[in-house]
């Protein structure tokens, strides 16, 4: 079994907005909001596109299958100067878990980030994704922070 990691290119689009529904419908059932609140834009084929032309996704392979897709990208801190690289999403399909694929997507797009100068490492995990959190926990991740949404705001 040969499990690589690479950029994704135009002709990985199909695959990957593929994956990236599987994705969409796994956390939604984790967070009912979660399309409209963290998802790509709609129509997702064009973010995705776009997203690969900023060279923001990578692929992983087993054996020349496209079984999963990481996110990433770049924001500044408020002294505008430090950046901090983001994986916003990482997925794999159910039956390519544990084997290392999202471990060497993982590896890839840090690479590709400290290459850039990124010190600074933020990952989103959505409350309850226990797998997640593991996974970034085992890569020296912490939590930090917690976001609060809200589609109805109520004032006292």
């Amino acid at each position: 079994m040969q499990i690589t990691a690479r950029d994704a290119n135009d002709a990985d689009l199909s695959e990957i907005v593929r994956l990236y529904e599987d994705f969409a419908m796994e956390q939604s059932s984790l967070r009912p909001l979660w399309r409209e609140s963290e998802g790509v834009a709609d129509p997702a084929g064009e973010s995705i596109a776009s997203l690969i032309d900023a060279g923001s996704v990578t692929v992983g392979t087993i054996d020349d299958s496209i079984l999963g897709f990481l996110i990433s990208g770049q924001r500044t801190l408020i002294d505008g100067e430090d950046r901090v690289g983001v994986i916003r999403y990482i997925y794999t399909e159910p039956g390519a878990r544990g084997v290392g694929l999202a471990d060497e997507m993982f590896g890839y797009a840090v690479g590709k980030l400290l290459t850039s100068g990124v010190e600074l490492f933020d990952a989103i995990v959505s409350p309850g994704h226990r797998e997640a959190k593991n996974f970034y926990e085992a890569h020296g991740f912490s939590a930090r922070s917690i976001v609060m949404h809200s589609s109805d705001p109520v004032s006292e």
